[in-house]
């Protein structure tokens, strides 16, 4: 199950000069989301593959926060992080995950801290200046599955605005179905509440004689339920 959380992007060992400053950019973009108590942001994916190399497929996705409360939408996955439960959707296999929320399921990132080394990550960062208002830097290791990222951070607030990614196309033991991922971050609101409905669980689950069910929505998807330790079976 692909599970796209808000801004899980990599953490990087680097070794040259630019190394400690990106580190420090990278911790100020996790602290501003950690200190945002609302946000709404769009984002655009231009994906790249052999068949189409110059014209990408494009995916479109939606993040928003209300307090610890979450909502994403992209690709074929939906995610809400509500105040009892989370739920995970993926439409491309017909499966609803269900968790009871709580810290390990909220990409709020709170105290998260960047290492400042992990040996098997890239080890090489170039610092671009800024680039339509924010800072760019590009980490490359030509022995990795995604040998160039391209990231930038708005150089106002610290939010990520674009990613770029290059994947590793002299590897022939994997397809990874694309050559270049370019995500846009765009319409970053601070200001609007999102609606409380995003944030509702009641269209994917309710509660029926003590048991989890699906929503009428979702009727032929299998419930995986986790909101117990010892429901480890999906049921239908």
């Amino acid at each position: 199950m692909r599970t796209g959380i808000l801004i899980v992007i990599m953490i990087i060992a680097v070794n040259n000069s630019y190394g400690q400053e990106f580190l420090q950019d990278m911790q100020k973009m996790y602290d501003a989301y950690k200190g945002t108590a609302n946000f709404s942001m769009n984002i655009i994916f231009n994906i790249y593959n052999k068949k189409s190399p110059s014209l990408p497929e494009v995916q479109k996705g939606v993040v928003k926060k209300l307090g610890a409360l979450y909502y994403t939408k992209f690709y074929d996955n939906e995610m809400v992080v509500g105040k009892k439960y989370t739920i995970m959707v993926d439409y491309s296999a017909k499966e609803v995950y269900a968790f009871i929320s709580d810290k390990s399921f909220q990409p709020g990132l709170k105290d998260y801290k960047i290492p400042d080394s992990l040996n098997y990550l890239n080890k090489k960062v170039e610092y671009k200046g800024i680039v339509n208002g924010s800072k760019c830097y590009i980490l490359k290791n030509p022995t990795l599955e995604i040998t160039k990222y391209e990231i930038y951070l708005d150089a106002k607030t610290g939010f990520l605005s674009k990613l770029v990614y290059i994947y590793n196309q002299n590897e022939k033991q994997v397809d990874y179905g694309a050559t270049k991922i370019e995500t846009d971050y765009l319409n970053v609101d601070l200001q609007t509440i999102p609606a409380e409905t995003f944030f509702s669980t009641d269209k994917f689950i309710s509660v029926k004689s003590g048991k989890l069910a699906l929503g009428p929505a979702y009727t032929g998807y299998t419930l995986i339920d986790l909101t117990k330790k010892e429901t480890n079976a999906a049921i239908r």
